[in-house]
């Protein structure tokens, strides 16, 4: 697709280390500045530099720190980069960070370091976002799975300054500096575009390595926390499992049973996807961390217990460990609210989902 680099991201390392490090050796540079081994050391190249014409810009990458996978971890950007920008400043014309770090990440770098020209984000919890110049950096992503594209055109000037239009050159002219101008449209991919068989092949080919790797992952877990192997859910989480639900709520845990939520699991057992990680959190029972709907912990949801494997009763009425042990103060939701749902029931998921008719397929009977 002629991609120069590509910044290192959480799910990125789905399928392992070694095979993203099989693509960078052929066109394709995955660059990460912070992204280390379990003893410090970097793991890709923090930077590229590209030419063009007479102008060389770097290009820098930072990865984000949560749902890594086990013996890794990121160093702080703050700490890292600072010094990184500090080389590519004397070789380099222009400074491009492309990252997944958080909003205000971003916002925190764009102050510090103006040098930066351009920002391409990929924060999750952000939504496609045109260019905006933040201290003279400029700041712009597409909203993540690919599903758009940014195509962003530049005329560099000579005044270090950003403005939006080209017609603002001509304007500046006269006066002998120019602002960096630039154009900026974010593309939807079509959707009725026809699938393509060697792609097919290509993501099922991806799709059992991350599953290979996954296992091995899943089976390291389950060795080193043998509360994992337990039916019920281990110590130390909020969750009961819907087998401790099912001592005081017989008639309604059978009748879960009956929902495709019980089945939830199962179908990405059947589809051999049982531990892929971009699946499991819509199939399974978890915790999520207080800060966003995904995952606390995405190597956790590889070696839950039985009775967390499906979309169980605590997803709509709330995690039931407190609940279970002091019933009569602790109380769980009732209902569960529309935004609960609509986490995994996306329109690119279930284009046909509606809340109010759905709500009463999967109501609990009363006693």
């Amino acid at each position: 697709m002629g991609y120069d680099a590509v910044a290192v991201g959480p799910l990125d390392l789905a399928a392992g280390v070694d095979f993203l490090k099989k693509q960078t050796r052929s066109r394709l540079s995955w660059i990460s500045a912070n992204l280390l081994n379990a003893d410090d050391s970097p793991i890709f190249l923090p930077f590229i530099i590209k030419k063009t014409g007479q102008s060389k810009t770097g290009i820098i990458g930072l990865t984000r720190s949560d749902s890594l996978p086990v013996n890794l971890h990121t160093g702080d950007w703050r700490t890292i980069l600072p010094a990184q920008l500090q080389i590519l400043s004397k070789k380099c014309d222009h400074i491009i960070l492309l990252s997944n770090l958080s909003k205000n990440d971003i916002d925190e770098i764009a102050q510090r370091y103006p040098d930066i020209l351009i920002i391409i984000s990929a924060d999750p919890q952000s939504s496609n976002l045109n260019p905006i110049v933040s201290n003279n950096t400029l700041i712009t992503q597409t909203v993540q799975q690919g599903k758009y594209l940014g195509k962003l055109d530049i005329a560099w000037g000579n005044s270090g300054k950003w403005e939006s239009g080209f017609d603002k050159q001509r304007e500046n002219k006269v006066e002998g500096t120019l602002p960096s101008t630039f154009i900026s449209r974010i593309i939807a991919l079509q959707s009725s575009l026809p699938e393509s068989d060697d792609i097919e092949k290509v993501i099922a080919g991806i799709k059992q390595q991350i599953s290979r790797v996954n296992t091995s992952s899943q089976q390291a877990n389950i060795v080193s926390n043998e509360s994992t192997a337990q039916k019920t859910a281990p110590p130390g989480t909020l969750f009961a499992g819907f087998e401790q639900c099912r001592t005081c709520h017989p008639v309604q845990t059978d009748f879960w049973k009956s929902t495709q939520h019980a089945g939830s699991y199962t179908t990405l057992v059947n589809a051999g996807q049982a531990n892929n990680l971009e699946c499991l959190p819509c199939h399974v029972t978890h915790e999520t961390h207080p800060s966003r709907k995904a995952p606390a912990d995405m190597a956790e949801l590889l070696s839950l217990p039985s009775s967390m494997q499906a979309v169980g009763c605590e997803i709509c009425h709330g995690a039931g460990r407190s609940h279970a042990e002091n019933p009569q103060v602790i109380k769980p939701i009732r209902r569960a609210e529309k935004n609960i749902c609509l986490n995994c029931h996306t329109k690119e998921r279930d284009a046909d989902f509606n809340y109010e008719k759905k709500i009463i397929l999967i109501q609990c009977p009363t006693n």
